[in-house]
């Protein structure tokens, strides 16, 4: 068609998006690794204990969310190189079939993607009902960046908005009301798992929601480096922000058809 395929705008935009979404894992990965870094020297050499336990939290948090965007985005990845290599994947001529059944396992190696969901769903669900006031403030803060901030400022409040919905969707007023006298009597309690079932059955779309937010947020915190950070990182976010928003309008639609189909 007289030019390389990669110059046809459609196969630009997939080469883009990939281009991206490998920068912000990346970005997400070096995150997690600094924060064991400073961790790990922390214990070293005997530092502030409030400090190690900040970091830690921050650490814990990020933790399903890297090995969750991982999984599920290099699968997507290696799927579009083989549509990119135009069906070469499905034959053994290139690398990229390879790489295609490899990335087949993440979902399932670490732990499978719905349970890194759960995972992080009870995490940001206990560090919350410590303290059940933070459900009205927000739950999950991001750092200020000077790029990208407000996107990646509204990304953690669609997660807030949304994370709210479903806990109180089981919860209640009064059940919230019980579990923050407890909290402020000192013998914080979980709620019943039954009260719970809106929030598991979101749990996925929650994850994700907090997967992007933490992978924006790790690229806008280095944006300013280059202009070629600049550039992807702008990129993910601006596709990464209707994602989160599309997340949040499902989870806060209050659509229970599966839990009524199995009876929950």
């Amino acid at each position: 068609m007289g030019r390389p395929i990669a110059r046809h705008e459609l196969v630009a935009d997939m080469l883009l998006d990939m281009e991206a979404e490998v920068a912000a894992l990346r970005a997400l990965v070096y995150r997690c690794t600094s924060l064991q870094d400073r961790i790990t020297a922390l214990e070293r050499s005997g530092g502030s204990e409030s400090e190690r336990a900040r970091l830690k939290k921050e650490l814990r948090d990020r933790t399903p969310l890297v090995k969750w965007l991982g999984a599920e985005r290099a699968l997507w990845v290696a799927r579009t190189a083989v549509q990119v290599h135009g069906g070469y994947g499905v034959i053994q001529d290139y690398d990229v079939e390879r790489h295609y059944r490899n990335a087949l396992i993440l979902p399932i190696y670490e732990g499978t993607s719905q349970i890194q969901a759960l995972m992080s769903l009870k995490d940001q669900a206990r560090w919350m009902l410590q303290k059940p006031w933070r459900l009205v403030g927000g739950a999950v803060s991001v750092e200020r960046v000077e790029e990208l901030g407000e996107s990646v400022a509204e990304m953690a409040r669609e997660y807030n908005r949304a994370l709210r919905h479903a806990v109180m969707d089981g919860l209640g007023v009064s059940g919230l009301a019980a579990l923050a006298a407890a909290a402020v009597a000192g013998h914080p309690a979980e709620p019943d798992r039954s009260r719970m079932a809106y929030a598991l059955l979101s749990a996925e779309r929650l994850v994700e929601m907090l997967a992007l937010t933490r992978a924006s947020e790790a690229l806008a915190a280095h944006a300013h480096a280059s202009a070629a950070r600049q550039r992807v990182a702008e990129r993910y976010v601006r596709r990464a922000l209707p994602l989160v928003r599309m997340r949040g309008e499902i989870v806060r639609s209050g659509d229970r058809s599966t839990l009524a189909e199995t009876g929950a």
